[in-house]
């Protein structure tokens, strides 16, 4: 799973994911990359983020531990 999410978000923001990766590290992920990153991944996963958990999401890490929770629960 970490590497898909990866794989997503570089396909996006077209930069190397770290597990460091977040919104002020890496200039090019901005918002409409944000909802761009986070539509991909709930097709994916076949899961949805709230808006809520949107706006909380900060990091690549953030975004891992959201997924992994939420495919947990499946």
């Amino acid at each position: 799973m970490e590497n898909e999410i990866k794989e997503i978000m570089k396909n996006i923001l077209k930069v190397e994911i770290s597990d460091d990766s977040n919104r002020q590290n890496t200039d090019v992920w901005d918002s409409f990359n944000h909802l761009d990153i986070l539509v991909n991944i709930e097709k994916k996963y076949g899961i949805s983020f709230s808006p809520e958990e949107m706006a909380e999401i900060n990091s690549y890490e953030d975004i891992y531990k959201i997924v992994k929770s939420k495919t947990d629960e499946q």
